[in-house]
């Protein structure tokens, strides 16, 4: 071998950590070397959902995962999220890719949030003027997550906020009416203020009236998030015309599916991908679809919702799932066929999630979208995968307009 050879061949590992052998204890460097080097791989159990006792070490260990990311000294974000975070509305604080979904995730899969990390979130809310008063991207899910967390003071402060905001014009659930009316509706329970009950009839009202199309489509941006606010709002009131409400507005949604090869998917606007996912796919918009059946009977559902819903199984077939995340990848498959009554084809997503996931710190991680980055928020990263997980092995964890629809 020449001496350039010699020069550029890689160098060992351990070399590049050589001043931090120095500066720790005798024997910490062996433990923590050995705890990053540890694969997730080999303790991903090949066990169904059914055994409890395998998949608990995995949930304790990715709920660790998610508190060893936090970084509370930072004001710019109190978990790494997806890149939408740091846009103007979001601030890294949202229930979509922020510290109050990631926070509101560990508490309702049991794993306590610190008191450090809520102070984060509360104080960083206050200082941000320009939050949007979104249910995804805005004030109303950090009050509703606050509200959940215990902080009843803080989450009325917030909304105070979201009273005086203009309503957005955007329709939808994650930034739009549809996602502040059903936010109001459950805060209004929450922190014990009628009012906001009343406010979010309103706005149902108000929606069920409009024709304008949405901007986008599916759950969290077309009529399919309507729908939820609907189906919402017959459980609180038990009147059936929200019923029908809900039906028109998945009609709507169906107008623009494409189930030419069986499969349910909704056709993306911008650059026409036909996708079959949770936030904007087919997915979102049949479990909708089959939450109307348990409402009306499923042989009352119009031919083409009932066509709809069978050719949504299809469409979570594939094996390969480019991302592993909640609101556009393969949690969200997983999620849909354990709500849909496939518990074979959620285990084998579940046994699936296992090319997905990553060793950070000998905790499993996950990359968020597009695989740019480790992702701790609940659409992209961990806490949407924990939630997935927590409802596949010990039972549901409820998120506004996605899975929390009460009977009358």
């Amino acid at each position: 071998m020449d001496d350039r050879s010699e020069r550029h061949r890689p160098a060992d590992p351990l070399c590049y950590a050589d001043p931090a052998r120095a500066e720790l204890p005798d024997g910490r460097f062996a433990a923590a070397t050995e705890r990053n080097s540890r694969s997730p791989h080999a303790s991903w159990p090949k066990a169904p959902t059914s055994d409890t006792e395998a998949w608990r070490p995995v949930l304790d260990s990715l709920a660790d995962g998610i508190l060893a990311m936090a970084t509370p000294d930072r004001t710019d974000r109190l978990f790494p999220g997806d890149v939408d975070r740091f846009s103007p509305g979001h601030r890294g604080l949202g229930l979509s890719y922020g510290a109050a979904g990631v926070l509101y995730a560990l508490h309702a899969c049991g794993r306590p949030a610190p008191a450090e990390h809520v102070d984060w979130l509360v104080a960083r809310a206050d200082a941000a003027p320009d939050l949007p008063p979104g249910l995804y991207d805005g004030l109303t899910g950090i009050a509703w997550a606050l509200a959940r967390l215990g902080r009843r003071e803080a989450a009325c402060a917030l909304i105070e906020r979201v009273i005086a905001a203009e309503p957005p014009a955007d329709p939808g659930l994650g930034s739009g009416r549809a996602g502040l009316a059903l936010g109001l509706l459950d805060l209004a329970e929450a922190v014990g203020r009628r009012g906001l009950a009343i406010w979010a009839l309103s706005l149902g009202h108000e929606l069920a009236r409009e024709e304008h199309p949405p901007r986008l489509r599916g759950l969290l941006d077309g009529w399919s998030g309507q729908a939820a606010l609907f189906l919402r709002l017959h459980g609180h009131t038990g009147d059936p015309g929200w019923l029908t409400a809900a039906e028109t507005a998945l009609g709507r949604e169906l107008d623009g599916a494409d189930l030419s090869d069986g499969m349910l998917l909704l056709v993306e606007d911008r650059y026409r991908r036909k996708l079959p996912y949770l936030a904007a796919g087919g997915v979102g918009t049949a479990a909708l679809i089959a939450e109307l059946a348990l409402r009306t009977g499923r042989d009352r559902l119009p031919a083409r919702f009932a066509e709809a819903l069978a050719a949504a199984g299809p469409s979570c077939r594939p094996d390969p799932v480019a991302a592993a995340g909640l609101f556009d990848g393969r949690a969200g498959l997983l999620l849909h066929l354990l709500r849909t009554g496939h518990p074979a084809e959620a285990d084998r997503h579940l046994r699936l999630l296992e090319r997905q996931v990553m060793n950070h710190r000998g905790d499993p991680a996950f990359p968020g979208h597009r695989s740019m980055r480790l992702s701790a928020d609940l659409a992209t990263g961990a806490a949407g995968i924990l939630t997935t997980l927590h409802e596949a092995v010990l039972g549901p964890v409820p998120l506004p307009g996605l899975t929390d629809f009460p009977r009358p």
